[in-house]
């Protein structure tokens, strides 16, 4: 699969605008935010690059809520030539890791488009602002957990729950391209 970047966005952009109906749920740009911020990530089942920073994505949990950060985790890759990232399969890999933020699908791809995420994993955090604070990588190590020195993301929201500014570069987040159906 060919690697791709995230694309260039610059800090203090706003939160776009979403609303994306899922399992029952409504998900949007204004209930979605917690106290001090809100981190979007797009992701999805079958990008190994996804799989490799899943378990640490996961833990970033427990980060995410004491900073007062929630977390919205979303698959723009409903594809039919990418079964594993289905809306059924999200479900299975929801509940087997025991997921305690939402992981949604974003069906129709226009919440990516509006974000301009072009990879997975594409990573935004926004301030309680509803403001650009990072966007990039997760960690400094895309494929070895051991490697990890810096955590770019834990680190930032940390900053949010401090309020301080966050001082974390912005460091390019490598992955798969989203899988657009047009």
């Amino acid at each position: 699969m060919p690697l791709l970047y995230n694309a260039d966005i610059a800090m203090g952009e706003d939160l776009p605008q979403f609303s994306i109906a899922f399992e029952g749920q409504s998900y949007t740009n204004t209930n979605s935010m917690g106290e001090n911020g809100l981190l979007v990530a797009f992701v999805c089942n079958h990008c190994p690059y996804v799989i490799e920073i899943w378990s640490r994505f996961l833990q970033l949990d427990a980060v995410a809520k004491a900073s007062g950060v929630n977390i919205l985790a979303i698959n723009s890759n409903i594809n039919d030539k990418y079964p594993q990232d289905s809306v059924a399969n999200m479900k299975i890999k929801a509940q087997q890791d025991k997921m305690q933020f939402a992981y949604i699908a974003d069906e129709s791809q226009q919440v990516a488009r509006d974000f301009n995420a072009v990879c997975t994993p594409d990573f935004f955090l926004y301030d309680a602002n509803a403001k650009l604070v990072y966007h990039g990588a997760l960690d400094d190590s895309a494929s070895n957990a051991d490697a990890v020195t810096v955590q770019y993301i834990a680190d930032a929201m940390q900053s949010l729950k401090t309020k301080n500014s966050v001082k974390a570069a912005t460091m390019k987040s490598q992955g798969c391209s989203i899988k657009w159906r047009n």
